[in-house]
């Protein structure tokens, strides 16, 4: 575990997926779109693969975290009956900023989440979060990144 923080203090280098999510998300205040439109379905994917390395299945395993993946589970239920096109109501919206702190929570108590936790900041602002389309991709991001972890 000391590895695994040592190797990013180390460099004082933020991992390629922080650096690129942070462009992203920088863009995404400049520009009218949101995660759906500026991230390719590849680079979610590639994100997804590049964080798993550094979280182990036990910190899946966080109630936090579980409970992050579980709310988005209903939110991108939520969309899909909604329609992907539609923007997101002021009450998901607002849901999903309340994720964050259980993210922080989450990475304090398992090292190995804090960059995971870097990285979903930036996802969960609704700068980033404009339509249901955005929504889901941030969802398939996590199944991906748990799918990852577990293989």
């Amino acid at each position: 575990m000391a590895e695994f923080q040592d190797r990013y203090q180390r460099s004082g280098q933020d991992p390629v997926a922080i650096a690129e999510i942070r462009k992203l998300w920088q863009r995404a205040k400049e520009e009218a779109g949101g995660l759906s439109e500026l991230a390719k379905a590849e680079d979610l994917v590639n994100w997804a693969r590049s964080l798993a390395r550094d979280i182990e299945e036990f910190d899946l395993k966080s109630p936090q975290l579980r409970r992050i993946i579980s709310e988005m589970k209903c939110l991108e239920v939520s969309v899909r009956k909604r329609g992907a096109k539609e923007p997101i109501p002021e009450a998901e919206l607002a849901e999903i900023v309340f994720l964050r702190p259980y993210m922080a929570y989450a990475a304090r108590r398992y090292s190995r989440l804090r960059v995971l936790r870097r990285f979903l900041d930036h996802c969960f602002d609704p700068v980033m979060l404009k339509t249901g389309k955005d929504l889901l991709a941030l969802a398939k991001f996590l199944n991906s990144l748990v799918a990852y972890v577990q293989s």
